[in-house]
């Protein structure tokens, strides 16, 4: 017996739909499991950043030992020999008071450094030159301040003349204290 064509399109397109199902409920799972793996992964994105947040906002390196106001100074005269400071270019060196940062374990101990008549290569230089003598020693806070008087003119040859600025830098000292946050708890 011979099947009609409408029956042989029929079967054609009924084949057609089940192939077409096929491959839709084959990529609705695929995209599922894509879409889990992605859910997955984003949780585990935001657990990472809160990680990064928290080692973040601790401090990274720290001394257990004070620095004493001597110890500083030497450093300080130092790194201005280094960077090649003009004689009594360090006016004032100013260490400040222990700040405990927030209730934890570490404590800031700022100094405040004021240089006059010192290039700002050398301010630099300076600045490097401090931060690099001790991890736990950092600049945190420069103010310059523009020169009151103009450069002096060395004759005709412009690379001569150097402009000189005034500076106050903040060095901040970061120390460690476990017995502090023993107590704290």
């Amino acid at each position: 017996m011979k099947a009609s064509p409408f029956a042989t399109l029929m079967t054609m397109v009924f084949a057609g739909l089940l192939v077409f199902l096929a491959i839709a409920t084959w990529r609705f799972v695929d995209n599922r499991r894509a879409a889990r793996s992605a859910a997955d992964n984003l949780g585990k994105c935001n657990k990472l950043a809160k990680q990064i947040e928290l080692l973040a906002a601790r401090p990274t390196h720290a001394s257990r030992e004070q620095k004493s106001p001597q110890d500083l100074s030497l450093t300080v005269q130092k790194a201005a020999r280094i960077a090649e400071f003009p004689e009594k270019a360090v006016v004032r060196i100013d260490p400040e008071a222990d700040r405990r940062v927030g209730k934890t374990a570490y404590s800031r101990q700022p100094t405040r450094i004021v240089v006059r008549n010192v290039t700002l290569a050398s301010l630099v230089k300076f600045l490097e030159e401090v931060s690099s003598s001790e991890a736990a020693l950092q600049a945190t806070a420069v103010r310059l301040t523009a020169p009151r008087t103009p450069p002096k003119e060395a004759g005709d040859n412009p690379e001569e003349v150097k402009e000189t600025w005034s500076a106050e830098v903040t060095l901040t000292h970061l120390l460690y204290s476990p017995e502090y946050a023993a107590t704290q708890r």
